[in-house]
């Protein structure tokens, strides 16, 4: 019987075996797994360089150590370092764009601690291991030009005479900073995962990303890479990153250079709000949301309530019109922020606001100030004109100026001769006489932001707080009478 069972017995053996070398291999499996895992993990990528000028005096030539050297190229290691602290790769600030920020005179010399996401590679070849991955220097010096942050004075070009007052006699309220994330957009390949959408931007052409269902921003081939146009970019990022909370504007998914990754849009909210499938309470809802994204922008953060009203401005769009509104979602949104200035206030009295310089034309668009050819204005409130502009085409489903004028379409010349005389555009008396509450609030509104003193018009507070009182007191089915209208939007006057 013995003998019988003796291949079996053998085969048992051989079971046993395996059983005894079951545990250990799964351990090697697992290990090997692991392993495999971490070196897949250390992906690095050369993604930009960066040059750093140091002092002459502080360098060394035949110094070895990256952070001497007159001229370095640093290279930035990609975030996919498989078990690396994601500290080491997060950001805090961006130093050269501090530098436009705090706007470095010529001859003045600061420190400014260095990007945390920026770490030096060394000089040669690709890193083999982690422990070559060094973090910078905590300081750097930086020299950067007054003419940097200057939105209309490329290159090194001096300050105008009339831009000198407001970069060295005022002191801006707020310096945010900026959170490149060059990894994100670096991946995306535009020729294979990319469609060309618009190149009708002044700025950038828009791509939209297949797939991922974003949009890609990217400098416009006619554009030069300028500090201009590097500044004006690192705002548009600085604003939709700093609002990331508010669901009022464009959500931004990544950032590098003059390039973005934002949410993509159905179509535009000029488009949207010619629809006639858009009802009376859906537009007045729109003009309420378009509101707390304006309030959201000058409080630049996320108000959450909008009942308080006496906030302080720290920003302004200075472009306010529908054509930079986008239809996402369900809700039109802001959008496009690179011409937006960073509010000031006197250095020798910082309870005094200083007046914004006037950088850009628009007859059609920008308020009677602006048109007076004004070096300064109040451009916060020059936004709220543009503001009336948009409620107009909200409500009436045109753009002022062209369809419902007596004489019929208005050039630009006759349109600025019009607001130097305090006129606004001709709103038809249908909507100053209906009986819809949602149309007589959205008129009131409207007359309320084109007065032609900017003292007399409410302010984006102001404006967020009205609608929020009125959509709520309808959803209610409460009554809302003209009385609290002329309340709500007229107080000023």
């Amino acid at each position: 019987m013995i003998r019988h069972k003796g291949g079996k017995k053998k085969n048992h053996q051989r079971k046993g075996e395996r059983r005894r070398f079951k545990y250990p291999r799964t351990a090697i499996n697992i290990g090997m797994g692991i392993a495999i895992l971490f070196v897949f993990g250390f992906e690095y990528r050369y993604m930009l360089t960066i040059h750093d000028t140091a002092d002459e005096s502080e360098s060394d030539s035949s110094s070895t150590t990256p952070l001497n050297k007159t001229r370095l190229n640093v290279d930035l290691v990609s975030h996919r370092i498989g078990m690396v602290p994601r500290r080491i790769l997060r950001s805090e600030s961006l130093h050269e764009t501090d530098a436009f920020l705090h706007g470095i005179h010529p001859v003045e010399r600061k420190f400014y601690q260095t990007h945390p996401r920026v770490v030096a590679l060394g000089d040669k070849g690709t890193v083999k291991k982690l422990s070559q991955v060094v973090i910078m220097s905590r300081k750097r010096s930086l020299n950067m030009t007054l003419s940097s942050i200057i939105p209309n004075s490329p290159g090194e070009a001096p300050l105008l005479d009339f831009e000198r007052p407001f970069f060295e006699e005022c002191e801006q309220l707020v310096y945010p900073r900026i959170h490149p994330t060059c990894n994100a957009l670096h991946e995306k390949h535009v020729e294979s995962d990319a469609t060309l959408i618009s190149t009708a931007g002044s700025w950038r052409t828009t791509w939209r990303i297949e797939g991922d269902e974003v949009a890609m921003k990217m400098l416009n081939y006619a554009r030069s890479f300028d500090e201009k146009s590097v500044y004006a970019h690192a705002v548009d990022a600085m604003v939709m990153d700093q609002l990331t909370s508010s669901p009022y504007t464009v959500n931004e998914y990544g950032f590098c250079g003059q390039s973005v990754l934002t949410e993509w849009a159905s179509m535009s909210g000029r488009d949207h709000v010619k629809s006639y499938d858009v009802k009376n309470r859906a537009r007045l809802k729109m003009a309420r949301d378009l509101a707390r994204g304006l309030a959201d922008l000058q409080a630049f953060h996320h108000l959450h309530s909008y009942h308080t009203t006496n906030r302080t401005a720290l920003f302004a769009h200075n472009d306010i019109n529908i054509a930079n509104t986008i239809y996402v979602n369900g809700m039109v949104k802001w959008n496009d922020f690179n011409i937006g200035i960073f509010l000031r206030n006197e250095k020798n009295n910082m309870a005094q606001a200083c007046g914004s310089p006037v950088w850009y034309k628009g007859d059609l668009w920008r308020s009677p100030e602006e048109v007076k050819n004004l070096s300064y204005v109040e451009v916060e409130q020059a936004d709220i004109y543009g503001f009336g502009n948009v409620l107009y085409q909200v409500m009436t489903r045109h753009q002022p100026w062209t369809h419902h004028e007596p004489v019929g379409k208005l050039s630009e010349e006759d349109v600025a001769d019009r607001k130097r005389i305090g006129r606004w555009p001709t709103i038809p008396e249908k909507y100053k006489n209906t009986s819809k509450v949602e149309i007589i609030t959205l008129y009131a509104a409207t007359v309320s932001c084109f007065h032609p003193d900017p003292q007399k018009r409410p302010t984006a507070f102001e404006l967020a707080n009205a609608f929020e009182i009125v959509y709520d007191r309808l959803k209610n089915k409460e009554r809302v009478g003209r009385m609290l209208l002329g309340q709500l939007f007229f107080s000023k006057r």
